[in-house]
């Protein structure tokens, strides 16, 4: 009856884990698919000619998108591109990181989970430190 029972715990133990590999992949993808989205977005303005200011473009995606208020981009050397000053400061991040590939990292914000994506992209002829979150408490 014993091994029957640490059979049982142990086949849960790594359903759980399969399960939260699952969800944490499928947010990974989640972030990722945003970052499309953006980019997407901004190339297809700059190649119609919208008169509209990279930075407004940025504002309004990120206010039409669900945890858009979870979109940092920082220049390399580390200054906040969007969004404007003194707005999100409250968002430490590692703005140092490597992320030539999206890179992942966990963080607590407003005593919630996050998982963050960095990654360096070409934005408007210069390379930034782009930055995605999602919450990790709930599916986005």
């Amino acid at each position: 009856m014993q091994s029957r029972r640490s059979g049982l715990l142990i086949f849960g133990l790594m359903s759980f884990g399969a399960l939260q590999y699952a969800l944490l992949q499928g947010k990974k993808t989640h972030l990722q698919g945003r970052e499309d989205r953006l980019i997407g977005l901004l190339n297809k303005n700059r190649a119609k000619g919208t008169p509209v200011p990279l930075s407004e473009q940025l504002r309004n995606y990120a206010l039409v998108t669900h945890e858009g208020n979870l979109v940092h981009i920082h220049n390399l050397d580390g200054s906040l591109f969007f969004p404007a000053e003194g707005i999100g400061q409250d968002w430490a991040l590692p703005v140092d990181d490597d992320c030539a590939r999206p890179v992942f990292s966990s963080v607590v914000l407003n005593k919630q989970s996050v998982l963050v994506m960095c990654h360096m992209i070409l934005l408007d002829g210069r390379i930034v430190r782009l930055h995605f979150g999602g919450s990790l408490e709930e599916e986005a």
